[in-house]
């Protein structure tokens, strides 16, 4: 998918996302950036490791956001923005049960969740 056909195809999760009255999130590196971009810097998004198994939600990547991101978490609700594929590369066996789908299509499923603290206990129930 080219990269301007990318961009554009996130202009309803980030939609969605602001309706429901997030601004606080975790995706992966490309899709994080993408999305605090097209918010026009509304959302504050954390980033994972793209290709990397996510074995604790705390492990950010150290690059190209915030540096408060990697010591420091959300307050208020949280979402987490995920590609489909990523459920399985990402997550491995483990699945996300716990949030309510704020948004899902075929290429992408974003769960939301009322604080840090029920997001993170979903990675590890």
């Amino acid at each position: 998918m080219p990269f301007k056909t990318a961009v554009q195809a996130r202009w309803n999760e980030v939609a969605a996302l602001r309706v429901a009255g997030y601004t606080e999130g975790y995706a992966t590196f490309w899709n994080g950036n993408i999305m605090v971009e097209l918010s026009n810097g509304a959302f504050d998004i954390r980033v994972w490791n793209p290709g990397e198994e996510l074995q604790d939600p705390d492990n950010v990547y150290q690059w190209l956001q915030e540096t408060d991101h990697v010591d420091t978490h959300p307050e208020g609700p949280v979402f987490v923005f995920l590609e489909r594929h990523e459920l399985q590369d990402i997550l491995g066996e483990h699945t996300l049960d716990k949030g309510t789908v704020e948004f899902e299509n075929e290429n992408y499923i974003a769960y939301g969740y009322p604080s840090y603290d029920e997001m993170r206990a979903d990675f590890f129930d």
